[in-house]
């Protein structure tokens, strides 16, 4: 009886299409083509996006249903991920697969719905404009003696 009540339970209760977001905190370990998922670009057309994966080592879950260890997300991209900056620290937006079809479409659980870039960020106590600094954007927390103004520098060659 108890089986048959949480199949129902199940059944009744758990709607696919409400799948919550992840937001984990973790470190990019390999980004690369999904070579074995077909091609979807028309004939005689260019087309600059195809699935790639990301495969992504997690530190910790942040919002959402927990996740945990090296995942395997899709997103569909133009080109790889290269640089020093490739296994930093980020933010990922995970989205379950559950599309079970997909899934195996794919070979990942998720769709990466979106990720941090890492920028650098300067706080000062005071605001930077008495510095003669002019920053396009100052950010500022807290208050009193607690208050921060915090900015990014342009890059040199912009």
């Amino acid at each position: 009886m108890k089986k048959y009540l949480l199949c129902l339970v199940v059944l009744l209760g758990w709607d696919p299409a409400s799948a919550e977001d992840t937001v984990v905190l973790g470190r990019l370990w390999k980004n690369e083509p999904m070579e074995y998922v077909a091609d979807t670009c028309p004939e005689n057309s260019i087309c600059l996006q195809s699935w790639w994966k990301w495969v992504i080592d997690i530190d910790k879950t942040v919002s959402g249903p927990p996740a945990s260890g090296r995942i395997v997300a899709a997103r569909p991209q133009h080109t790889s991920l290269y640089g020093p900056n490739l296994s930093r620290f980020r933010l990922f937006v995970l989205r379950p697969i559950v599309d079970q079809k997909q899934r195996k479409r794919l070979r990942a659980d998720y769709y990466l719905e979106d990720v941090s870039f890492m920028t650098e960020m300067y706080c000062l106590a005071q605001n930077p404009t008495e510095f003669g600094l002019s920053p396009e954007r100052t950010f500022i927390s807290g208050d009193g003696e607690e208050r921060r103004y915090c900015f990014e520098l342009p890059d040199k060659d912009q």
